[in-house]
């Protein structure tokens, strides 16, 4: 129906809009539609003067930013829903994220309806997340605050780790951070290591100090699936 592809083109524009990047395998995952129909989707935005580009460093499409388009206002529902992931997030950052995203919530709060200011304080004092295994523990906590501050910044860091096994050794590596990826089993770090010179994990709680570098770095063109690094060992 055209109902159903009006609605999905103002979804798409509103995912391009955030300027994240995401590839044509990430917006048939959103949108639950074909790879066809997201390329004609894309085709049909640009013949009616909407500027979508490629980004070869985020691998991904996005609307170029002078391009200004009056969208929805979110919803209740979707209002909640963000805080609430906010707000399980915050249980698991570092000191500095927690402030930050404490803060950012009740700014978001104080400009809210008084219905939904009263459906979030309730949703949130009601939701507990629970944290992967590990990584309660202070020391992590605080790794995984100055990787999420690296990536930000795009900035390179060099880490001190323990091997794996019994008798593991102190080692280090300068990291180009890629992602952070919170597994069921324990957060891990994704990124180029200098000493393997290759794109590798290492599971945070064998991290045992942080050091964040001048050095900048790009992400790359593609980079391996994280089922292909999880399926090989860390440094």
């Amino acid at each position: 129906m055209k109902t159903d592809r009006l609605s999905r083109h103002l979804r798409l524009v509103n995912l391009l809009h955030s300027r994240v990047g995401y590839n044509a395998t990430e917006l048939v995952r959103y949108l639950e539609v074909s790879t066809r129909t997201i390329r004609r989707d894309l085709r049909d935005l640009r013949a009616a003067g909407v500027p979508v580009l490629y980004d070869k460093k985020q691998v991904g499409y996005f609307i170029a930013p002078h391009f200004t388009l009056k969208l929805s206002p979110l919803t209740n529902d979707e209002l909640l829903t963000l805080l609430l992931a906010a707000h399980a997030w915050s249980s698991v950052g570092g000191e500095e994220l927690v402030g930050i995203v404490r803060q950012s919530i009740s700014k978001i709060l104080a400009q809210a309806p008084a219905q939904v200011r009263e459906e979030a304080a309730s949703l949130l004092k009601s939701c507990v997340a629970d944290s992967p295994r590990g990584s309660s523990a202070n020391g992590e906590r605080e790794v995984r605050s100055q990787i999420i501050m690296a990536i930000r910044r795009k900035r390179q860091i060099r880490i001190h780790y323990c091997t794996s096994g019994e008798t593991g050794q102190l080692k280090q590596t300068k990291i180009a951070p890629y992602r952070l990826v919170m597994s069921p089993e324990a957060w891990r770090l994704v990124g180029r290591s200098s000493v393997h010179r290759r794109v590798c994990f290492f599971d945070l709680e064998r991290i045992h100090r942080v050091e964040m570098l001048e050095d900048t770095y790009d992400l790359p063109a593609k980079m391996p699936s994280l089922k292909s690094l999880f399926g090989s060992h860390s440094g």
